[in-house]
């Protein structure tokens, strides 16, 4: 998927099994956006969150997700990259 916007993320944040959330290059999600998404209760399965290249992952969308996922053992944020378009991957626990 490509050019995610706050809305397809909101959408994302209703998938209740999720596992893993891939987000590279999510250029149009502000770090406040992504903040509100981690808090959201249906993420507490969330084990592995790569957002790669998003100009909104910051330090500060780095504690929203460890404070708000307690699963989460691998968080990978890196806001340098040159790509402008943006790519979801999400794994859904069949469990």
């Amino acid at each position: 998927m490509e050019n995610i916007t706050p809305f397809g993320l909101k959408f994302i944040g209703r998938l209740t099994s999720l596992e893993k959330l891939l987000l590279f290059h999510a250029n149009n999600i502000s770090s406040r956006c992504f903040c509100d998404f981690f808090a959201n209760k249906n993420l507490r399965n969330l084990n592995y969150v790569n957002l790669s290249g998003c100009n909104g992952a910051d330090k500060m969308v780095e504690r929203a997700i460890r404070s708000n996922c307690p699963l989460a053992k691998e968080v990978i944020i890196d806001a340098n990259s040159s790509k402008s378009s943006a790519y979801v991957h999400f794994g859904i626990s069949r469990g």
